[in-house]
């Protein structure tokens, strides 16, 4: 016979691994896309720079 805690977790163990899996994927792509955003903006700005003014 199981306690209650344990009986909590039949349920809640496999929402808390969905939940921290879920939570790593979206952040795994949220960084790549953050760092092809700042790529794009900045060769975009200097891009701009450079032909607004003359160095």
């Amino acid at each position: 016979m199981l306690g209650l805690g344990a009986k909590m977790f039949i349920i809640a163990g496999p929402v808390l691994v969905y939940g921290t899996v879920a939570s790593v994927v979206y952040g795994v792509i949220d960084r790549i896309t953050t760092l092809f955003w700042r790529k794009k903006a900045c060769q975009s700005a200097s891009l701009s720079l450079s032909k607004n003014y003359k160095f």
